[in-house]
């Protein structure tokens, strides 16, 4: 494992942050709208904005952005 980085911190982490902002304040009629509505959460919110210890605790989206400023 590389130092610093806990996966179990990581994964509580993400329940966490999706439970909070998707599942409480969402109804979902079926198993696979619920299952669509997590994937889109995931890559569409999570994963692009949330800051990443790998890239100096910025998000991928910063990251992104400084790299076409500095081209």
């Amino acid at each position: 494992m590389i130092r610093g980085l806990d996966p179990v911190r990581d994964a509580r982490e993400v329940n966490a942050t999706l439970e909070c902002e998707l599942l409480e304040a969402s109804r979902f009629k079926t198993q696979h709208e619920a299952a669509l509505a997590v994937f889109e959460f995931i890559e569409g919110w999570y994963n692009p904005r949330r800051r990443h210890t790998s890239i100096r605790h910025i998000s991928p989206m910063e990251l992104e952005r400084r790299m076409a400023q500095a081209a």
